[in-house]
């Protein structure tokens, strides 16, 4: 039996009334934001400045740009994608105890539910973006306001798109077990096959292939777009239509999920 929902719902205020659930959660939870911390200053302190001092620029897009700005869009990405978890560990709590199907039917909107369990990877993300510009501003690299806002525009799609799609997934399991199973399965490939760290544009033909199937490869691509100066609006309207229609079928998956059937 499929759950029948309210027709009237809170509307745009259900996003607001998700936020602060998540908020509540992640004030008790704020072990999840200081080891996030660690990555992003680890990686770029011991692996990009060091490969930077070895190898020195990068080949991309037709031109060289060092290994510092080319790394940091690569560490960006790679922090954004591993908080996915923690929007498929909510989701996954959510249906397992049956808060989700409770939220729904009291008027929850499925989209800004959606959105408002995005709310713990934006805020670490967001954190992270804050402390990769403090580092790399240390070490002399430049960026401009505009960049800046234009990076945090990307992130905003993004992690729409990936919280739509890792949504669906997680309606797909009913355990923990599962969970961190089919998370390693899913996430594992996406991170190695994208080029967070070598030029796609040397790379063999075969890992060339596989890249490009793999939309980590072209969110990447955006951020380095920021990072030389140049923007990409076919692939910017492309990435943000995607991302919509994920937030729409994510939403309409969470309607139609049989959650009277669920075992636990």
């Amino acid at each position: 039996l499929i759950m029948n929902f309210k027709k009237e719902s809170f509307g745009l205020s259900s996003f607001v009334i998700v936020v602060e659930t998540e908020l509540n959660a992640l004030k008790s939870n704020k072990h999840i934001i200081y080891s996030s911390l660690l990555t992003p200053i680890l990686y770029y302190v011991f692996y990009a400045i060091g490969i930077q001092s070895t190898f020195g620029d990068i080949y991309f897009h037709g031109q060289y740009m060092s290994f510092l700005s080319f790394a940091f869009a690569g560490i960006l990405i790679m922090c954004l994608f591993q908080q996915m978890n923690q929007s498929v560990y909510r989701l996954v709590m959510d249906k397992r105890w049956n808060i989700l199907p409770i939220k729904l039917e009291s008027g929850i909107n499925p989209e800004c539910y959606v959105l408002g369990i995005s709310t713990l990877p934006f805020v670490v993300t967001l954190l992270q973006l804050i402390i990769l510009l403090a580092i790399s501003m240390i070490t002399g690299m430049r960026i401009s306001l505009w960049q800046v806002i234009g990076m945090f525009l990307l992130l905003c799609i993004f992690i729409v798109f990936w919280t739509s799609i890792f949504s669906c997934i997680a309606l797909l399991i009913n355990d923990y077990k599962q969970r961190d199973f089919i998370l390693g399965v899913v996430m594992t490939p996406l991170i190695f096959a994208a080029p967070l760290f070598y030029s796609l544009d040397n790379a063999p033909m075969i890992l060339q292939v596989i890249s490009r199937c793999n939309p980590l490869t072209y969110q990447l691509e955006l951020i380095r777009d920021v990072m030389i100066g140049y923007f990409d609006w076919g692939l910017l309207v492309f990435f943000l239509i995607i991302s919509i229609i994920a937030l729409l079928f994510s939403g309409s998956a969470l309607k139609r999920v049989d959650y009277t059937n669920e075992e636990h």
